[in-house]
């Protein structure tokens, strides 16, 4: 080794993009998860809000049944989606707090994604959250639909299933 060679200081890393806190591709994940969460809410939210009940009414008010559910709820008779609602309906306080906190939740992931330093563990934990209480509220709409089809007879189960696949394999409507 040359005296020259013993003489050189290492050098201090580059500052830019890759030696930033977070690697690119962690970044990049994160924001793919992001966008499809928000996908998920979005499609939830519009099914809710989506003008197909009665006399101009969301689906989910005119039925009683969280739309999130979707073919299950609509392959039910109505007496059974009544049943499904009044289960529902019953349950009103508790998915009304339920959905003012998942307001509350996505008013923080707006605050943390417009924060000057992003944290990506911060707002993880609360796209998390956010999906856990859209999960409870899914979860409750199911539970009371699983609960009509345990009551159906085999036949009742046979129509019901016909319908589910009609409804599988129904096209959207088009848009106008």
């Amino acid at each position: 080794m040359s005296d020259t060679d013993q003489n050189k200081k290492p050098r201090a890393p580059i500052a830019g993009p890759t030696s930033a806190g977070c690697p690119r591709w962690v970044k990049v994940t994160l924001f793919t998860s992001v966008a499809l969460n928000l996908l998920i809410v979005g499609a939830v939210v519009g099914a809710v809000l989506r003008n197909d009940g009665r006399h101009g009414r969301p689906a989910s008010v005119a039925t009683g049944v969280d739309a999130s559910v979707g073919p299950f709820a609509q392959a039910l008779t109505r007496d059974q989606r009544k049943a499904v609602g009044d289960v529902l309906s019953e349950n009103r306080p508790k998915l009304q707090a339920g959905s003012r906190a998942v307001r509350a939740q996505l008013a923080e992931m707006m605050g943390i994604l417009r924060s000057e330093d992003f944290d990506p563990e911060a707002f993880s934990a609360s796209v998390a959250m956010a999906q856990a209480r859209l999960t409870e509220r899914q979860t409750l709409a199911f539970d009371a639909v699983i609960d009509q089809i345990g009551q159906m007879t085999v036949e009742e189960r046979v129509a019901f299933a016909d319908r589910l696949e009609r409804s599988f394999r129904r096209k959207p409507p088009r848009r106008r």
